[in-house]
């Protein structure tokens, strides 16, 4: 059978709007924070693989130079 609402029932469903409500609030905030802290995620991979890419170059450019090294000592220590 159907009761009216009390006012003690009407005052809890108040608080319990008002727990959800902030519930809500926290939950767009945490949502809010991921997005920045994927979006920073993000830049650091991109500046990480930047700066790998440079690491190879160099360490490719410094094989080369060793490897002329190498050769330009030998020729000049055997004379041919």
């Amino acid at each position: 059978m159907w009761t009216p609402m009390t006012s003690t029932t009407e005052s809890e469903l108040a608080s319990i709007m008002l727990a959800i409500g902030r519930l809500e609030g926290k939950v767009d905030s945490l949502l809010a924070r991921q997005d920045e802290l994927q979006s920073a995620i993000q830049r650091l991979e991109s500046r990480v693989h930047d700066l790998e890419g440079h690491k190879h170059r160099l360490l490719g450019a410094a094989a080369v130079v060793g490897g002329i090294v190498a050769f330009a000592t030998r020729f000049i220590k055997f004379g041919t």
